[in-house]
Parts: C-alpha cells; sequence; structure tokens
C-alpha cells in the first residue's frame, strides 16, 4: 500500500538454518496512462521549462498506483527512458497509433521492446503488469469504428492484448498482472454522455472484459486478474466509505490533462485526497492509491490462507511432539493401567491468544518393557498478523507404542486429526476496511518414531535421541465474502494437501537422585530438519474470475529448527506420577515459541 537459557538457546539457534521468504524479483509495467510514471517529463520539461509538474496523469506532486505497488516491495517505477522499468506510455492503444501529443508505443510494442532487451529471456520471478484497452475504447467512440465492427474490433483488442502476455509467457514470464479495463462511465466523462451512451458503454466495457479473462483461460495462459472496473463501480457506490467526497467530478476540470494538474496552480494541496478523479477520466492520487491498495491485497491474498495452513501443520506436530516427549520422559507404571493427562500453553508473536492443548488417553502395559496406548487431543489457537485473523480447532486420536530394550528404548505414534479454521482477511482501500471471511476443514494424519539409547554416568543418564515425523495435511477449498456485500475482493481457494517428512537427532540429559528416585529432571535437546516438503504455492482465483487461476510466491516454511524440552518427572505415589516442561523452539521464523505443559500419570 501507498499509504531463559541463554547459552542453551544460542546453541540451538546456531544449528538452525533460516529460509528468506519467496517474493517478487523484480517489477515490469506496461500499458497506458494509467500507469506511466513520467514518460513525457523530459519532454514536457523542454517545451516549456517552467512546468512544475511531474509528468504523470494525475495530480502533482504524487505517484499512479505502478509507483506505489513497487516501492511496497521495494522496488524503483521510474519510466523505462529514465532508468526505470515502467514501459506504460500515456497515450498507447493495444495496438496501433497512440493518442498522445508525441506518438505513444503501443502495449504489444513495448512488451516486444523489453523482450528484446533480455534476449527473449524473461524474469521467471518477477511480476509484469499489462493494463491497456481504455485509448482503444476512446478511438472506437470517437467514429473510428463502423458500429458494424465493433465486435470485430472488440475481439481483436483481445487478440493482441493476450498475444502480449502469450509472448511474454512463452519467454519465462509466470507472474502476469492483468487489470480490467475500467468503465469511462463511471468517470467525468459520464456527464458528457447521454443515457443510450453510457449504457452501450458499460456494455461493450464489460463485454471486453469477459473476453479477455475467457480467453486467458481458455488458452491456458495463466494471469492475475484485477477487477479494477467493479472496483471503480463499488467507489461510485460508496464513496464516502473510502474517505472520498466527489466521484463525479474532475478535481482540475479546466486543465487539458492531468498532467497539468498541479497543486498550488490548479488545485489546493489536500483536495487530491476528497476527489477521485483529476481530469476527465484520470484518477487523482487518492484514485491511484485506491488501485494500489487493491492489488496489493489481491497479490497478497493467499498470506493468510498460507497462515493458517501452517498453524494446522505446526499445531497437530506440536501435539504428536509433546506425546513423545511424555514417552520418552514419563515414569510409566509397570502394573497398571494408566490414565494420561496432559495439558500444554504457547507464547509467541504469532498468536493472538494464548493456544490451548490438552489431551487424555489410556496406557496399557502388555509386559514390564512395553506399552501401548490411546488418546484424544483437543487443540484451540488464533493468530494474529498484518493480513488479519486465524481461528483453529481440532480434535485429534492418536494411537501410540512404547518399547524398551535394555538401554533401547522405542517410541511410535499415529495421529490423525480434524481441524476447523475460520479465517477473516483484512482488506485496507483507502480510509475503508473490508473483512473477507471464509472457512475451511482439514485432515492430518502423522506418523512419529524415535529410537532413545541411555547410559548412565554416576547421578546423569544421557543418550541420543534419533526420531522421524511423516506428516500429510489435506485443506477443503475455500470461498471469501465480504463483510460490506462487496465482491472486488472475494477470493477463493482450491482445496489442496500439503506432506513433509522430518528427522530430528539430539541428546538426552536427565539427573539419577539417589536420595530420592522418584523425582528425576531432564533437559532434552534436538535439532529438526525437514528432508522433503511440499512447497507449492495456493491456487487463487477471483470469485467474479474463478476461471482464471493464479499463483502468487509464498514465504516458504524454514528448513530446520531448534527444540529445547527440559521439565522433571514427580512420581506423588505408587499410583500418581506428575510431568512440569518447559519448551523453546527456535529457527523457525513462523513458529518459534516457549511452550509450558503439565502431565498427570495415574495408574488404576
Amino acid at each position: 500500500m501507498m499509504k531463559t537459557m541463554d547459552k542453551v538457546c544460542c546453541l540451538v539457534a546456531a544449528l538452525s538454518v533460516q529460509t528468506a521468504a519467496a517474493d517478487y524479483s523484480d517489477m515490469f509495467f506496461f500499458g497506458d496512462s494509467l500507469s506511466d510514471s513520467g514518460t513525457y517529463l523530459p519532454f514536457l520539461l523542454s517545451t516549456n521549462p517552467n512546468y512544475t509538474g511531474e509528468g504523470k496523469f494525475t495530480t502533482s506532486p504524487g505517484n499512479v498506483w505502478a509507483e506505489n505497488i513497487a516501492e511496497r516491495y521495494g522496488f524503483n517505477a521510474s519510466p523505462v527512458n529514465q532508468g526505470g522499468n515502467n514501459y506504460a506510455q500515456g497515450g498507447a492503444r493495444i495496438q496501433g497509433e497512440g493518442y498522445s501529443f508525441t506518438t505513444a508505443m503501443s502495449l504489444v510494442d513495448q512488451v516486444d521492446t523489453y523482450l528484446g532487451s533480455v534476449n527473449g529471456q524473461a524474469d521467471h520471478n518477477a511480476l509484469y503488469s499489462l493494463w491497456a484497452g481504455g485509448n482503444d475504447f476512446l478511438w472506437m467512440l470517437e467514429g473510428n469504428v463502423a458500429a458494424a465492427d465493433v465486435p470485430a474490433y472488440l475481439g481483436g483488442m483481445v487478440a493482441n492484448n493476450m498475444g502480449a502476455i502469450t509472448r511474454l509467457e512463452g519467454a519465462g514470464a509466470q507472474y502476469i498482472l492483468l487489470p480490467s479495463i475500467p468503465d469511462i462511465t463511471n468517470t467525468p466523462t459520464a456527464s458528457s454522455l447521454s443515457a443510450e451512451q453510457i449504457a452501450q458503454i458499460s456494455t461493450l466495457t464489460k463485454s471486453y472484459n469477459q473476453q479477455l479473462f475467457t480467453q486467458a483461460a481458455a488458452s491456458g495462459v495463466t494471469v492475475i486478474p484485477m477487477d479494477i472496473d467493479r472496483l471503480f463501480t463499488e467507489l461510485q457506490a460508496n464513496p464516502t466509505q473510502y474517505g472520498l467526497l466527489n466521484t463525479t467530478t474532475a478535481l482540475c476540470p479546466t486543465v487539458e490533462s492531468a498532467l497539468f494538474c498541479i497543486e498550488g496552480e490548479t488545485y489546493t494541496a489536500g483536495d487530491e485526497w476528497l476527489y477521485a478523479f483529476a481530469d476527465f477520466a484520470h484518477p487523482t492520487v487518492a484514485g491511484h492509491q485506491l488501485i494500489s491498495d487493491y492489488v496489493y491485497s489481491m497479490l497478497n491474498g493467499s498470506a493468510l490462507a498460507n497462515a493458517a495452513n501452517q498453524l494446522t501443520i505446526n499445531e497437530s506436530a506440536t501435539v504428536q511432539q509433546n506425546l513423545h516427549t511424555m514417552l520418552r520422559n514419563t515414569l510409566i507404571a509397570e502394573s497398571a493401567d494408566n490414565l494420561w493427562i496432559d495439558a500444554n500453553i504457547s507464547s509467541s508473536d504469532s498468536y493472538d491468544k494464548v493456544p490451548l492443548r490438552f489431551s487424555a488417553g489410556i496406557l496399557i502395559p502388555t509386559n514390564e518393557t512395553s506399552a501401548t496406548g490411546f488418546a484424544i487431543h483437543l487443540n484451540e489457537a488464533n493468530l494474529e498478523n498484518s493480513s488479519g485473523d486465524v481461528d483453529y480447532q481440532s480434535v485429534g486420536l492418536s494411537l501410540f507404542h512404547h518399547r524398551e530394550y535394555d538401554q533401547l528404548h522405542i517410541n511410535t505414534s499415529m495421529m490423525v486429526t480434524a481441524g476447523k479454521t475460520d479465517l477473516d482477511r483484512q482488506v485496507d482501500l483507502l480510509s475503508a476496511t473490508r473483512t473477507m471471511h471464509s472457512d475451511a476443514d482439514s485432515l492430518s494424519f502423522n506418523i512419529q518414531g524415535e529410537l532413545n539409547y541411555y547410559t548412565s554416568y554416576k547421578a546423569l543418564e544421557h543418550g541420543p535421541i534419533l526420531g522421524a515425523r511423516y506428516q500429510y495435511v489435506s485443506f477443503d477449498s475455500l470461498e471469501e465474502k465480504s463483510s460490506d456485500g462487496t465482491t472486488s475482493t472475494s477470493l477463493m481457494i482450491d482445496d489442496h494437501s500439503q506432506q513433509s517428512t522430518l528427522l530430528y537427532a539430539g541428546w538426552h540429559f536427565a539427573a539419577i537422585n539417589d536420595i530420592n528416585s522418584n523425582f528425576s529432571p531432564y533437559l532434552d535437546i534436538t535439532w529438526h530438519y525437514r528432508i522433503n516438503e511440499d512447497d507449492d504455492a495456493l491456487v487463487l482465483a477471483l470469485v467474479d474470475y474463478e476461471n482464471n487461476q493464479f499463483s502468487t510466491p509464498t514465504q516458504k516454511t524454514d528448513k530446520s529448527y531448534g527444540l529445547i524440552e527440559t521439565g522433571a518427572n514427580w512420581k506423588l505415589s505408587d499410583k500418581v506420577a506428575l510431568q512440569g516442561r518447559l519448551s523453546y523452539r527456535s529457527g523457525d521464523s513462523q513458529q518459534e515459541n516457549v511452550s509450558a505443559g503439565l502431565s498427570a500419570l495415574i495408574s488404576f
């Protein structure tokens, strides 16, 4: 948008390898005056040295949406003739001679010029925006196209636009932003049109946009659709919601072009944030802020769902890890069945509220060296970040087995968890905030095995910990609904699954107390490494363009993290044993936390 265990913790952090969040490698913009960031400034200064504007088709000073979104990601959207990556030129058509006091390069030629500059090899991880068509409509509306030829003309616009997109994709581009062209009847231009003309133009605009995205879907080309037309229709329906007072007349009605809508000369400072349009068709900086806010919300649309997925995966894994900590360290009664009860909480910057985990189960000794059991697990967690809120609840069932071969101990478990996730994604558009609500079910299947080999040295029991966990999680599809009934920001996400295999190794330490054998403090230090994990991006679509599925870069999960667990077992009587524990997880940017738990083992 525009607008402590210090030493041990340091050891664990040093063992952990971090993976940087995935993002775009660069940004390139192609199109017309709606994206032009100052192509004509050198020309304007050469013809009028007293020109004080910025050479953009908006209010000066100020950014167009392309500059806002580029700055948001740390890039520069300066015009290509001034050393930047913005090829857009005011007056450009999709193909053919442009509209301007100086001939503008068409969208098609802009793309071909870029491809020529990189020898036909587009930056695979860059974001490309292709937004043009408004000037083609003006050309048609000025009588340059016979009424009988309008359908063919629109078809040619679509074909030429798709040709440029196809060449970009063929050169290696995978993230192609494709905004719909806005209906000019939602601009001050409408005041000069008859009701019949308004109806005709609106119909043609919707027809073109529909043909464009239908053709993209039919041809198999992946684009990231931006429904700018619907966004501005929603703006016109309720402008004050966004903090605007005027969306029907121009801020600078007397200027020839928004190029000359300049603060202190043709408008009063501050008014650019009250008007949507600078001239008859071009947005003010407020209008461009709205566009860039919208684009960012779409590019970042999968962030909350990804966070929800990681919450689901991590919570299931944490419950199973707690189970194995109990099996590794608890004093199990060998001659009676055991009731196991466990409660666990965590503290992390990621959580809005402290997650609660409760487990209860039965351990049944089969002989002096083994026990088998089952447990039910209840879980509740809430996550909050800049993208919104996630509420997660789950019920799980586990089967587990403990076996001892002298100094070698083997623990295995299998767990199935059914989860329910409610998501409220926050979309900020100028002063308006939309809450996009959705919900989805999940099903997790985990298998974990662990080997421990214990030896003794004086008052210390110690030995290696070796383990592995396989996890498979399936997520249902979801569809967002906006709190204000609008649809331009509503996303759909396909059902999907994620699986991972994790190995861990470490060392177990426990004190042997000859004076009181019923009390045993312990310390476990382990390093966990994901040897394989699905990192496929989520597949999204706008609700209004559900056939145009796309993906955006997503943050990769960290490959490794460290876990420190310390606690003590108290055998209160022949029938009751308690285990208290603290754990610290470090090196995992999405799940760094401190946890505390208390278990009771009651024989009967």
